[in-house]
């Protein structure tokens, strides 16, 4: 099982200068600075809503998300996150309490919209195409070029490329062209089937409000001007609708926004600001989607990414890609690789799956393309995801596949087994459905045999003659290589499709919204001409009504009721169903009319996008101006109230702090963790370390000339001539400069590009061509500049594409980009010109012929083994000044080396340590503690910031995600989540109880000192962090144990314990009941091996070893089965979590298993596990704990079973092992085997019987091991060389005789009536002496062979007289030296032979000597 590594988010001071202060200007401000200057461009609520079921409230481990609250996400790829405040009134009443304490019943009776509604609404207007920022003047032209070399500002003309177009001049022209913005589309909630046009529009009624105000009049000259954009009324298909028209005498007037709600029962507070694993440019957030549990938000970005974040605390706990792994796509439908183009992923849908829709970007289409391409396609990804409430959410690609329609006219409906109904209108207007079902397994398949692409280009396997064998392949260069590409097969299949009709619409489908009826469904279609709304029923469809004025987001508030968003206003419309003389009728008679009226209006001025409650309100994310924004909540008069004005109440207000005029941190860069490079916004760059940032001292060193612009970006580089370091930096201005990374003194600098530096590619060894020495600087749109690192030289550009550069190889003197839109370009470097463009399928033949090294520019960057910064291409305030802290890698090396001892280790890694827990450690909560840290164990407070940070590794990610929590105080922190306070105090105790202990083992005070410390964190910090503390979350813990290295699982076993004794006895059963169906006994062979398994079994089997009686017999079971298990499963981890749990719980087991068989299996593992190193998650010597611990409370049956193995067994080898561990239990419990000696001693003897010669050969080495042991450690036990003869003593006081030559016992001696204390044979063997203190008598016994032994073997020699007693009889009186414990006599008695017939008995400090 791959280890997780434990990341710590730290933030910088946010000046140049630490000890300057800015008025306030914290990391809190750094994060609401953020949300006011970036652009929000989704919306998810919770919440403000009646709920139509009550949320089951999960295990008390697992904290409920509050009541309400909102998810905002932004171009710049993040996501806030806003609570209510603490101790408001929201968190006091139920979703249902607070909805109709606040508006009159409703006449109407809702439809089955969810509770939470997830739609998204965007202001298409205002949207901006991703292509904005690339150039649009000839890109093979570039006026105005400047290079300073050293510190001259001469300026310079750069070179021209020299390009040869050959006969793809036109099309890459086209390429580079910059086309018009696609407009956002979005997506429904449900399902219809077939059509009929039968529909008349009335003239509606409204209910006129108060006095026209002037947001009024700006509103009808938008909707003016809107109308002279959309075609003429003789057009549309039905009389336009008076809304269009400004001067209708009824058009209602737009309430101004002057009447708020009073109290706090809205009021929100930014608490959070996430950022996925991947995020810039190109990644914006484009839909938002609460899951039913109302726990988690689901996040798709336009570039595919799909993420899964709490709603508790915003962090990420699943991430995967929607373009990756390639899938085949399933029988019945159209592959989407046939399709070269780049997809630009827009809608989400939720049911049991997630369903994640890309729309074709008709700007990556080539000029050649087939007519069937250039139409709209529609990309189509289904993720399975688990999210029950014991375990985090995760994210499996099951299928993908193509369609031919617009992706806004898809749209989904969920069935109660694994299966959905998917319906979309195809390019010829029909509406087409079929179910999608999940299928149990997925298969891999060989590489897909491809028809051929329409691309216009020859494909030629090796167009310039590359020879592999002449370039070295990626691997020797330091780069990944590439991974086999195999296609897999997916896990759904798809019906094939029923066509439900042909529906009435014109233009290209921007989105739609479904309500489920009584007897059907009805959808609102928008275009890019208007409005249409239609009704499905099970034998036709019918069109209700339409308009040409197409909106921002449409949504129905229950079956006959719906609203419109336009530009800073929305529209609650009603559907009215008549007969032919205007009465009433049912809505499924086909004959009537429908009518529908305009209800009420509202200004929503500054609206940057918003949804719609299932209530029929409104919530949106405004900026009235540039320097504040808020969210607000519209709450929209319902038809038939008395009150006609809207309600309006901002949720939450948040203006831009004033910047701080000193200069502040824009980029780092992390050399070393003494070595950390800061691009500060006035254009210079510092030098500090990790110690000196926490310490507040000033930097180290500073740049000697600043760049004309805040630095966005840093990378190291080395020139691989003379082996010099070079830091390689760009500014906003898209200025590039070259650093000394020693003295940080400007070499050169250039203004090349028009967006700022994003990535570095530094192609080294000798096998690059004229590549070699050269680095190539890639902009943000993908400009490429080529520089001579060696001579400071501008050498010439790659002109940028339409689309993002996501991949650049490069083999030899060639150059191939790959863009986003599935199309490559290649490059001859040596002839700096274009050679051609090919499509994505020729570009990776060529790379997979080998000798090309690869880099990937739409990863993150991998994170240093120390310490890195967050990836450069986001140039938001609070993202600059976060560093990542790789907790696992800094512990290892701030250790003492193997054989040094822990005193010597050097001061200034200690400093290191005590500066990660000075940022760890909450100052200001208890005196004393801060006493101690300060005074005895040299730790100051930091001036670096972890409290409100917080870092989460995805498992489906290549890096993790970070979350920046705005805190209030330094006990923010452990009221974020309980996995926040988890993943912090484990950070606490590992540093406290691994590392500081190994610094001062030498003084017990401080070791004291360090216990009472981390006594603190884990049980006195609740009591004062006070209201909305979390305690650590023991899923979170229990996950740790068994994801996190070695160093970590100690501090995580002592914090699960103590949060466990923290629970009542109800919830601690709960919370087992809650984990058993998890067990590997009760799982399918195909998911055993996953790994919420183990932490099942790790939190079910540490309740039962604390509280096995709140527990049934059935979980008892269950957890005992799955530890037999885990004892033979092949992973290291299960292994140890089973022996740990038979450590500790082995007389709990041993009533629901095979007892004998889980002792066998842990002596196996004890002797048959060799050692992985000096590391703690070490099998054998854990499974030798283990029976160590299992022998002192259970010696009957281990000395049972080992005795009956040991004769029983019929493997050799094992009985070797069993011997082994004979002999372990004799080293280190001899007083635990003591007693069983006999029954043990004699099972080894027979064991070397003669007459089996094989087994004896096989296992005579061991059994001699042994019998030293044996003879080394008890007195009561001697063995004579000569005569083979083994004297073994009994607690009775008897002494048997074994024979090893025959492997027999000979016979028993007694003449002690108390227990024996020694034995020793005499130097001949004809004598041995028994001693017993508890009678003070020393026996001589006659052993040696006779002639009476011929004739009555097995039987004793004779004495010397007829009563059977020994030789001869000494007493002795030695007084209080006699009184031994059984430990003692094993030190303090010993029998030393002085001749044949003369032995000396020591006992303690008395000698006595005695003749035999």
């Amino acid at each position: 099982m791959e280890k997780q590594q434990v990341i710590i988010p730290i933030a910088l001071p946010l000046l140049r200068d630490p000890n300057v202060k800015c008025s306030g200007f914290n990391t809190t401000k750094a994060i609401e600075w953020s949300f006011v200057s970036g652009k929000p461009c989704a919306l998810a609520a919770w919440g403000f809503a009646p709920q139509l079921e009550d949320i089951p409230s999960p295990p008390r481990d697992l904290q409920r998300a509050p009541l309400r609250g909102a998810f905002i996400g932004f171009e710049d790829g993040s996501v806030y996150l806003f609570h209510p405040k603490i101790g408001t009134k929201a968190d006091l009443i139920s979703p249902a309490q607070f909805h109709f304490d606040l508006v009159d019943s409703l006449p109407h009776t809702r439809g089955s919209t969810p509770s939470v509604t997830s739609r998204l609404g965007r202001n298409v207007s205002a949207s901006s195409s991703r292509s904005s920022l690339k150039l649009t003047t000839n890109p093979f032209h570039l006026s105005r070029s400047r290079i300073v070399s050293g510190v001259t500002t001469e300026a310079v003309e750069a070179p021209k490329n020299y390009v040869d177009f050959d006969e793809e001049q036109e099309k890459l022209k086209d390429l580079l062209k910059t086309k018009s913005p696609v407009k956002e589309r979005h997506l429904v909630d449900s399902v219809f089937s077939s059509v009929e046009k039968k529909i008349s529009v009335d003239k509606h009624t409204i209910q006129p409000l108060t006095a026209i105000s002037t947001d009024t009049q700006q509103r009808n000259s938008t909707k003016k001007n809107s109308e002279s954009r959309v075609p003429s009324s003789t057009h549309s298909r039905t009389p336009s609708h008076p809304m269009n028209s400004a001067s209708t005498q009824n058009s209602p007037a737009i309430a101004p926004l002057q009447l708020y709600i009073s109290g706090d029962i809205y009021s929100l507070y930014l608490r959070s600001h996430t950022f996925p694993p991947r995020f810039g440019p190109g990644k914006a957030i484009s839909q938002l989607v609460m899951d039913e549990s109302q726990r988690y938000v689901v996040c798709l970005q336009e570039n595919g990414d799909i993420s899964i974040l709490s709603a508790i605390d915003g962090s990420c706990h699943a991430s995967a890609r929607s373009d990756s792994p390639v899938l085949v796509s399933p029988p019945g439908t159209v592959d989407h690789h046939t399709l070269h183009c780049a997809w630009k992923w827009k809608y989400l849908h939720l049911t049991t799956f997630i369903i994640c829709l890309a729309a074709s970007d008709s700007v990556s289409f080539r000029r050649d393309s087939l007519e069937s391409d250039l139409q709209d396609h529609t990309r189509v990804s289904v993720f399975s995801s688990t999210h029950e409430s014991s375990e985090e959410p995760k994210l499996e690609k099951i299928g993908e596949w193509r369609i031919d329609g617009c992706a806004g006219g898809v749209s989904c409906c969920k069935h109660t087994d694994d299966s959905f109904t998917l319906v979309y209108v195809d390019l010829l207007q029909r509406m087409m459905s079929h179910t999608v079902r999940l299928i149990p397994t997925a298969a891999k398949r060989p590489p897909l045999s491809r028809p051929p692409s329409h691309t216009g280009v020859i494909g030629l396997p090796n167009p310039l003659n590359i020879n592999p064998l002449n370039i070295l392949r990626a691997t020797h260069l330091g780069v990944p290589e590439k991974a086999e590409s195999t296609d897999l097969v997916g896990r759904i299949e798809v019906d094939n499709q029923i066509e439900l009709g042909v529906v009435p619409l014109e233009g290209t489908i921007l989105a739609n919204r479904t309500v489920l009826t009584n007897n059907g469904r009805r959808t609102i279609f928008w275009t890019e001409s208007g409005i249409t709304v239609v009704q499905a029923q099970p034998s036709s469809l019918r069109e209700m009504w339409s308009t040409t004025t197409p909106p921002v987001d449409a949504g129905w508030i229950d079956q006959s009721s719906f609203m419109l968003a336009y530009p800073g206003y929305c529209e609650l419309y009603t559907l009215t169903t008549v007969d032919a003389d205007g009465a009433p009728a049912p809505a499924d008679v086909l004959t009537a009319n429908v009518t529908c009226n305009l209800i009420r209006s509202a200004s929503v001025s500054g609206a940057e996008t918003t949804i719609f409650t299932s209530a029929g309100d409104l919530i949106s994310a405004n900026s009235p101006r540039s320097s504040l924004r808020s969210v607000d909540f519209t709450i929209l008069p319902k038809f038939g109230e008395i009150e006609s004005t809207p309600r309006y109440h901002a949720l939450c207000e948040i203006s831009a702090p004033r910047a701080p005029d000193e200069a502040r941190v824009s980029a780092s860069l992390v050399l070393d963790i003494d070595s950390i490079v800061i691009g500060l916004s006035d254009g210079y760059l510092n030098r500090t370390s990790l110690s000196r940032l926490c310490s507040s001292s000033p930097a180290q060193m500073a740049s000697d000339m600043p760049l004309r612009g805040p630095i966005t970006a840093l990378f190291p580089v080395e020139n691989e001539r003379t082996k010099e370091q070079l830091i390689v930096g760009g500014a906003d201005d898209g200025t590039i400069a070259f650093w000394s990374a020693e003295t940080l003194k400007i070499c050169a600098r250039w203004t090349l590009f028009n967006t700022p530096l994003a990535h570095v590619i530094h192609p080294k060894g000798d096998t690059f061509g004229r590549m070699k020495g050269s680095l190539l600087c890639v902009a943000q749109d993908g400009t490429i500049a080529v520089l001579d690192i060696d001579g400071f030289q501008f050498l010439y550009l790659i002109p940028t594409s339409v689309h993002p550069l996501v991949r650049a190889c490069i083999g030899g003197d060639n150059l191939l980009l790959i863009y986003e839109d599935q199309h490559a370009r290649l490059w001859d470097m040596r002839a700096q010109e274009f050679w051609r463009a090919m499509t994505v399928d020729k570009a990776n033949e060529l790379v997979d012929q080998g000798g090309w090294a690869e880099w990937c520019l739409d990863e993150p960057p991998n994170m240093t083994p120390v310490l890195s910064g967050l990836d450069t291409s986001l140039h938001t305030l609070d993202s600059a000044m976060v560093f990542n802290l790789n907790l696992v890698t800094f512990l290892l090396r701030s250790r003492p080396a193997i054989g040094q001892p822990a005193a010597q280790l050097h001061e200034s890694e200690k400093g290191k340590v005590r500066s990660v827990l000075s940022i760890l450690l909450t100052w200001g909560l208890n005196e004393g503690i801060d006493e101690i840290c300060k005074g005895r164990l040299n730790i100051v407070p930091s001036s670096l910031v972890y409290s409100d940070l917080y870092s989460r590794l995805t498992e489906n990610s290549r890096s993790g995600s970070i979350s920046l929590y705005a805190g209030h105080d330094s006990a923010s922190g452990w009221r974020v989540s309980p996995g926040q306070s988890a993943s912090r105090a484990l950070a606490i105790l590992t540093c406290l109880q691994r590392v500081i202990p190994s610094f001062t083992h030498i003084s017990s005070d401080l070791n004291q000192d360090v216990e009472a410390v981390s006594a603190f964190y884990i049980a006195s910090l609740g009591d004062l962090v006070g209201e909305g503390y979390h305690s650590p979350s023991l899923s979170s813990l229990a996950t740790a144990w068994v994801r996190y290295p070695d160093e970590f699982k100690e501090p995580a076993k002592v914090l699960f314990n103590a949060g466990l004794a923290r629970f009542a006895d109800q919830e601690v059963a709960g919370l087992a009941e809650s984990w058993q169906h998890k067990l590997p006994c009760l799982q399918p062979d195909v998911d055993k091996p996953s790994p919420i398994s183990v932490v099942a079994t790790f939190i079910c089997g540490s309740i039962a070893v604390e509280k096995y009686s709140l527990l049934t017999p059935s979980c008892l079971t269950d957890i005992s089965k799955s530890i037999a298990m885990y004892l033979h499963d092949d992973r290291p981890i299960c292994k140890m979590l089973a022996i740990e749990l038979c450590s500790r719980g082995f007389n709990i087991w041993q009533s629901y298993v095979d007892v004998m068989g889980l002792l066998r299996s842990l002596f196996s593992l004890a002797t048959h596990t060799k050692k992985d190193g000096i590391t703690t998650l070490n099998v054998g010597l854990a499974a030798r704990s283990a029976v160590l611990q299992i022998t002192s409370s259970n010696t009957p049956l281990v000395m049972t079973t080992l005795s009956m193995d040991i004769l029983h067994v019929t493997d050799v080898q094992q009985r070797k092992s069993l011997m082994q561990m004979l002999a372990f239990l004799i080293r280190k419990r001899p007083l635990v085997i003591q007693p069983n000696l006999p029954r043990l001693i004699e099972a080894v003897v027979k064991s070397l019987d003669p007459n089996a010669a094989g087994d004896r050969e096989a296992t005579i080495d061991a059994a001699t091991e042994i019998l030293m042991y044996v003879v080394q450690t008890f007195p009561t036990v001697d063995f004579h060389m000569n005569t083979q003869r083994l004297a073994v003593g009994t607690s009775e006081g008897a002494i048997i005789m074994f024979d090893l030559k025959t492997a027999t016992r000979l016979y028993v001696l007694e003449g002690h009536k108390q227990r024996l204390a020694a034995c020793s044979f005499s130097p001949d063997g004809r004598r041995l002496v028994t001693v017993s203190l508890d009678e003070n008598v020393v026996l001589v016994w006659k052993v040696g062979s006779s002639f009476s032994s011929f004739f009555n073997p097995g039987a004793p020699p004779r004495q010397g007289h007829g009563n059977g007693g020994p030789f001869k009889t000494w007493e002795f009186n030695v007084g209080d030296a006699a009184k031994l414990t059984p430990a003692e006599t094993l030190a303090e008695l010993k029998i030393e032979w002085v001749a044949d017939r003369s032995v000396k008995l020591m006992v303690r400090d008395v000698t006595m000597t005695f003749t035999t």
